[in-house]
């Protein structure tokens, strides 16, 4: 009731006295997970979610992952760059399967003018989740319109079309083209 009245604290509280009675109690963990998610308290959430990976079996990677991320967002919102990159890095060394990490990762060496270095961590979407490729097309093609070298972003985007034939990828492909002044090329994609 506390949690559902946005009275997050009397809720923590609340959960806190249960498990100091059963440290154990999965349906309490649950609650403060949630309600530390709701709070945007990562740093919490991810405790509370190593707690009960110790307790069940299953995987937990992926959401242990999500929170390091979030972390990392955190960071990288206050302008601590170090911080954000460790909890990116955490985040992939965890789950190495985490798109928004790989994503975020790129981003801050795009900040940083590593350019190759945000290509690789774009790329490694397409090798972990095809079907997310196309939330890496704009943040490659600025890249490598940074570098001044457009040429790899066609070679690339050729390459996807031909391995993932989604509607996404030929629309990247087309914009591409199109961009180019290869209007015939486009207009087929």
């Amino acid at each position: 009731d506390y949690r559902m009245g946005g009275l997050f604290n009397r809720a923590l509280e609340t959960f806190s006295k249960v498990l100091q009675k059963n440290p154990a109690e999965l349906e309490s963990l649950h609650a403060v997970e949630r309600i530390y998610e709701e709070m945007k308290d990562w740093e919490n959430a991810f405790a509370t979610r190593q707690k009960m990976a110790r307790l069940t079996k299953g995987d937990h990677g992926h959401i242990l992952a999500h929170d390091q991320t979030e972390m990392g967002k955190i960071f990288q919102e206050k302008g601590d760059i170090s911080r954000a990159r460790s909890c990116f890095e955490k985040a992939l060394s965890i789950h190495d399967g985490c798109i928004d990490a790989c994503l975020h990762l790129g981003d801050l060496y795009f900040e940083k003018r590593e350019y190759k270095k945000a290509i690789a961590a774009w790329k490694k979407v397409v090798t972990t989740a095809p079907q997310f490729t196309f939330l890496a097309y704009r943040r490659l093609e600025r890249a490598y319109a940074s570098m001044e070298n457009l040429k790899p972003v066609e070679l690339f985007l050729k390459e996807c079309a031909e391995s993932n034939a989604d509607a996404f990828t030929h629309v990247a492909l087309g914009r591409y083209l199109y961009n180019e002044k290869n209007y015939a090329e486009a207009l087929r994609e």
